[in-house]
């Protein structure tokens, strides 16, 4: 039952679950969608981002808003505003939102198109190269982009008006606009070269992908599933590979599921893997990683014999993941919302670093200036911290050869924290997939209090002590962040030169 059927064998075999929808344990959603915001001339600020996109102009009708995006890709509107962007002389107007991506100018900018499909294909393909292309420093894999201030282009109507080209002649014709534009680099720097449709989109999925998600809904021949408090799916992405362009891996993933919707039938699976984008077909495979596989047990954790979780179309739309999963005629559209972090909370995405692992498996490693990378087996212990009252721990760390009282898979609890915040306990252990022997030797003790110590680098990084026996153990977490996140309210001191 559940979401698993879409990453194991089938989506056939995707059962609809029937809910009321909601809890008690404020377990909604942490982010909402994309979309105009605010209200009665309430003042909104928005988001432009292929990575983020700092030093492009705005303004915003009818509230007559106007300025420059900055502070990573920040921009101010009102609900009802339509936002006219320009970009080195392109100007491109939207509906405002807190989210504005390649992928939403696209779809706005392709209404009215012979082939909508088709033109916004091309459209999102080349704005990804724009954007890139005109990043200020030439270095697109530092998690920002930078438009210099005055940058034009060249021959701007002409461009605007075939963003809809083939990528290929897209790029012919923005080397034209740069070699007749003004004012591109900082004096005495070369003029930016075009970066390729492939480099650019795979670059744009890999950062937006980036950080956690979480299950909205999914619709299966017009009948919608809803997650509620007792049935959860979530997605973790690391911050993907640089040479994705070179080998088509975008970026590593853990996959989460759980249903205690039935007490007679409690359930969950892990998964964890790699996705890989078809540039012909523009769709991803999301393929486990087969070291990683369980022989048995009733977590279901990657069981599968096919490596193939499944294959599937990617809309990322504002705050909005949309996986489409065709098969045997049957389409199934999974929805997911950025699950983000909460500052000054343990609300949010968190992974344990270890100093080593089993044997053969190698545990991922601390963040890099809040870079998170899961490495190649995506081995670790993550905490989700779904609410000031649940946490669902996902154990991907166990050589499934090896595992004798322990395997990979999820434990379910409440929890709560003392007024100070330092001291946490279990307090109820609602599933256990990962014991062999959850009564006699559980992974997580019912009632075990740890100590929360104090926040560190940006609050990204905790440590939990349990004292519980003569050894004391320190267990330290660190946050998965998008690269939003990275570069707005957890942002990371700049490495040292």
């Amino acid at each position: 039952m559940g979401l698993n059927r879409i990453f194991g064998a089938s989506v056939l075999s995707l059962a609809i679950l029937a809910g009321c929808g909601g809890g008690g344990d404020g377990t909604a959603p942490a982010a909402g969608g994309g979309g105009a915001g605010g209200g009665g001339g309430t003042t909104t600020s928005g988001q432009l981002t292929n990575s983020p996109v700092d030093g492009v102009s705005y303004s915003a009708a009818p509230s007559g808003l106007t300025g420059t995006t900055m502070n990573g890709g920040m921009f101010d509107f009102q609900a009802g505003d339509t936002v006219t962007f320009n970009i080195a002389g392109l100007e491109i107007a939207v509906p405002g939102g807190t989210r504005i991506t390649p992928q939403t100018l696209a779809e706005e900018l392709a209404e009215g198109a012979m082939d909508p499909a088709a033109a916004q294909a091309n459209i999102l393909a080349n704005l990804t190269t724009l954007f890139q292309t005109l990043d200020n420093d030439g270095d697109p894999e530092n998690g920002a982009i930078e438009i210099r201030q005055g940058a034009t282009l060249g021959n701007t109507e002409a461009l605007l008006a075939n963003l809809d080209d083939a990528p290929a002649t897209f790029q012919g014709e923005l080397s034209t606009a740069i070699t007749m534009g003004e004012e591109l680099r900082d004096e005495g720097e070369p003029a930016p070269t075009v970066v390729t449709d492939v480099e650019a989109l795979l670059r744009f999925y890999r950062n937006e992908l980036q950080g956690n998600w979480r299950l909205v809904s999914s619709i299966e021949e017009g009948v919608t599933t809803t997650t509620n408090a007792n049935y959860q799916v979530l997605l973790s992405f690391d911050v993907g590979n640089a040479n994705s362009a070179q080998d088509g891996v975008v970026n590593s993933f853990v996959f989460s599921e759980y249903d205690i919707s039935d007490p007679m039938d409690l359930f969950s699976f892990v998964g964890v893997g790699t996705t890989n984008y078809n540039m012909e077909s523009g769709e991803f495979q999301f393929t486990s990683l087969p070291m990683r596989r369980l022989v048995s047990g009733f977590s279901n954790s990657s069981t599968e014999n096919d490596p193939a979780f499944f294959t599937s179309k990617i809309v990322l739309d504002g705050n909005q993941l949309e996986l489409t999963l065709i098969e045997d005629n049957i389409t199934i559209v999974a929805t997911f919302e950025r699950f983000n972090n909460v500052k000054n909370s343990l609300v949010g995405t968190w992974y344990e670093v270890f100093a080593e692992g089993d044997s053969g498996v190698t545990p991922a490693a601390a963040p890099d200036n809040g870079r998170v990378t899961f490495g190649s087996d995506v081995a670790a212990v993550f905490y989700y911290f779904l609410s000031n009252s649940r946490v669902m721990l996902v154990f991907t760390d166990l050589d499934s050869e090896q595992a004798s009282d322990e395997r990979n898979g999820v434990v379910l609890a409440n929890y709560s924290l003392n007024s100070a915040g330092t001291s946490l306990t279990f307090d109820d252990i609602l599933l256990d997939t990962v014991s062999v022997d959850p009564v006699n030797n559980p992974a997580l003790e019912e009632g075990l209090t740890v100590a929360v110590g104090a926040a560190t680098l940006n609050d990204t990084n905790r440590e939990l002590i349990d004292s519980s026996d003569i050894e004391q153990d320190i267990f330290t977490i660190y946050r998965i962040l998008s690269l939003s996140e990275r570069v707005g309210d957890f942002e990371q001191a700049a490495p040292a030169p």
